[in-house]
């Protein structure tokens, strides 16, 4: 018997029902046996019995006691009319239970928010979420600490911005003499109108430069002499001491970027010091001379900077929102952390690396082979490509082991990486 002409008999036992119940009824059971496909639909009808067998489950559910006796085997009717019945709570306990039915291949399907399911597709279900949520709790962390880097970005600005505007009070003390108008020698330091002469490049072994709210433009100067010059409403302060240079700039009384404000330093080509350290923020800054150093340290809060050539043993990249661009990175090792801003880079990374991405981009373009490293990475929601592999979107971690010495670990949440070669 098909799913019309079950339902059709169903309808005509049930017309002594009230009328209610038997619109309840028989729209449960038409959608009910609505299946997959035939076979199911036969399957259920069959589980169900007869319609005459049904339609007195029915009423019985209904509470209607103008029932015929009979045996039913799946309700617990018995054959004496004196014996006890199990009466069922309406339809749902009169066919089977919705919660785990069974296909034509008698396997289990289960209900799952309304929707039903397989028992293997249930099982993939659940493999699927234990391998999300680490990779979810990774990714959270990387955004808080992310979220948290932000307000320091702008608290750094302002400190910044205080500390030039003490230390150009003193730039101010010692350009002034007792006379209030005459200019004297401070320190290594001779102030001439918006210029000083600093010192010479031998002189010096330690570069560490604090840069904030204007543009700032490092320059080759004509000799062997680092000197600077910057415009009237930047504050400059600039000091060598037992062979560290440390030049703090910033505009006066102003934390915003205005590229009109400029300020520029003059070194030799070619300069080679121990530690060369850039605190920036909110700045545009274009550096025009190559360097040397051991051990560089780049902590870029906000704006836009360009470097040149520059080799390093060491280097320590942090980035907040900004951008920093270097023509020509020539480093043994380097740990570069990049949370919203963006990274790129010409040259290479010869010994280890340990980048990580949070919501930013890092592109590296490297002279060596893919094959000359080793790789430790860990991919969240962003995109990560080496070479041409290619890996995206929740890929969780894995290496490769290339028998190398250099050793790259990289780390990316919702960001991107590209390493060419």
């Amino acid at each position: 018997m098909n799913k019309t002409d079950f339902l059709s008999e169903l309808e005509k036992l049930l017309k002594d029902i009230p009328e209610d119940e038997r619109k309840d009824a028989m729209s449960y059971y038409f959608d009910y046996l609505d299946g997959d496909d035939d076979a199911e639909t036969e399957k259920r009808i069959e589980e169900l019995g007869t319609p005459e067998e049904l339609a007195e489950k029915i009423k019985l559910a209904s509470g209607d006691t103008h029932v015929i006796e009979g045996e039913f085997t799946e309700t617990g009717y018995s054959d004496s009319a004196d014996d006890t019945r199990d009466v069922p709570d309406k339809y749902t306990q009169i066919a089977k239970s919705d919660d785990v039915v069974s296909d034509n291949k008698g396997e289990k399907k289960y209900n799952l928010f309304g929707v039903t399911i397989t028992k293997s597709v249930l099982i993939i279900l659940i493999i699927l979420l234990l391998l999300i949520v680490p990779i979810f709790g990774r990714l959270c962390k990387k955004i808080i600490k992310t979220a948290t880097r932000v307000p320091n970005i702008f608290m750094d600005l302002d400190d910044i911005g205080d500390a030039a505007g003490d230390l150009a009070d003193k730039v101010v003390e010692n350009a002034v003499a007792a006379s209030g108008d005459k200019a004297t020698e401070s320190k290594n330091v001779t102030v001439d109108g918006n210029k000083m002469v600093i010192g010479e490049a031998s002189e010096v072994k330690e570069i560490k430069i604090d840069a904030a709210a204007i543009s700032f433009y490092i320059k080759e100067a004509s000799g062997s002499e680092i000197s600077a010059e910057c415009d009237d409403d930047v504050k400059y302060d600039a000091t060598i001491d037992s062979g560290a240079l440390t030049i703090k700039v910033a505009r006066k009384n102003k934390n915003a970027l205005d590229k009109n404000k400029k300020a520029i330093l003059y070194l030799p080509k070619g300069m080679k010091v121990e530690d060369a350290e850039f605190e920036l923020a909110a700045i545009h800054m274009i550096d025009e001379v190559d360097f040397e150093c051991e051990d560089l340290t780049v902590k870029l809060g906000a704006g836009d900077v360009k470097m040149p050539g520059v080799k390093a043993e060491k280097a320590d990249i942090e980035i907040g929102a900004g951008e920093l661009v270097f023509d020509a990175l020539t480093v043994k090792d380097a740990d570069i952390d990049v949370d919203m801003g963006d990274f790129t880079m010409d040259g290479d990374i010869t010994g280890d690396l340990d980048l990580d991405v949070a919501m930013g981009n890092a592109t590296l373009k490297l002279k060596s082979k893919d094959t000359d490293h080793d790789y430790d990475y860990e991919v969240g929601m962003g995109n990560l490509d080496i070479g041409k592999k290619k890996i995206s979107g929740m890929a969780g971690s894995d290496t490769i082991d290339n028998d190398s010495d250099s050793d790259y670990e990289i780390s990316v949440g919702m960001g991107n990486v590209t390493i060419k070669f």
